[in-house]
């Protein structure tokens, strides 16, 4: 009888259409709900013109308090942008490591209160 219940067919089709539902919800609101782009293409970069290089913002460079930083700048992009933004390692080849995180911003307005918020 356990085992009936488990494979309960009427249950399985319940999760099935709330995943459906789930899915359609975050495909209509996917820049509401998720703005960030993650390994941006070519053409995405394109559409994100406006850069504010954060130097420094490495963990060679604040150790510890660079989970808290970085997290932080990328949690008030999350909460204030309404348009695309992604975040890139700035690599110097020389020094062989990152010196920086770039912040790139489909939308001016939002890249300059970025600016204004974080230096």
């Amino acid at each position: 009888m356990r085992y009936n219940e488990i494979t309960d067919a009427g249950r399985s089709a319940d999760k099935i259409s709330m995943r459906q539902i789930m899915d359609a919800v975050r495909a209509a609101n996917a820049a509401h709900i998720w703005p960030e782009i993650d390994n941006p293409t070519a053409e995405q970069q394109v559409a994100m013109p406006h850069i504010v290089e954060c130097h420094g913002l490495t963990v060679h460079d604040l150790d510890q308090a660079f989970a808290e930083e970085f997290q932080g700048r990328r949690l008030w992009c999350r909460r204030n942008c309404q348009n695309e933004f992604s975040v890139a390692p700035i690599r110097d080849t020389a020094l062989g490591r990152d010196t920086g995180r770039r912040f790139s911003f489909a939308d001016q307005a939002e890249a300059a209160m970025f600016r204004r918020t974080w230096g």
